[in-house]
């Protein structure tokens, strides 16, 4: 290892926030610690082994979000898959890509993958210690839409209706 940075990772942040922050991180190294190096003026560090992370090849089976696990595990399941490749769940038998997120710890008493309510300001899907708040949604041959176009059309009829 020649040069590190580190980059914290917000709440809120996705995948594609974090990637950012990794570019901006990455040049710095670039533009400052390249040319130490090429100078002769950085030597390597060997790693320490059960440190190192390494990133897996996300599968189609992969973008599937089962709300049927606690609150924070499926809304960080939907924020690492955004902007790409995008989470979906299956309602209706049809796939509902799921592109923004947020979520909340409350006592919930309907079955995970449940809509509790449709609104304007969100989508509240149970899970098993809360219910994650949909905020951006694309259903099957539509374009990306925020939920208070999903409310006012196809998803008025979805309170009730339960995720796969």
């Amino acid at each position: 290892m020649i040069a590190k940075q580190s980059v914290s990772i917000e709440d809120k942040d996705t995948m594609g926030d974090v990637e950012a922050k990794l570019m901006k991180a990455s040049q710095v190294l670039i533009h400052e610690d390249l040319k130490k190096y090429l100078a002769g003026e950085l030597t390597s560090i060997e790693q320490d082994e059960p440190q190192v992370t390494l990133a897996y090849t996300i599968k189609k089976e992969d973008e599937f979000i089962s709300f049927n696990r606690h609150v924070k595990d499926v809304y960080n399941h939907i924020r690492g898959l955004v902007p790409w490749p995008v989470g979906y769940g299956i309602l209706d038998e049809k796939r509902v890509k799921l592109h923004a997120a947020e979520y909340q710890h409350k006592k919930v008493n309907e079955p995970a993958g449940t809509i509790l309510k449709v609104t304007t300001e969100g989508i509240e899907v149970a899970c098993i210690d809360g219910v994650v708040i949909l905020k951006r949604l694309q259903t099957e041959g539509k374009q990306a839409m925020d939920v208070k176009d999903i409310a006012n059309g196809v998803g008025r009829d979805w309170t009730g209706k339960v995720f796969l």
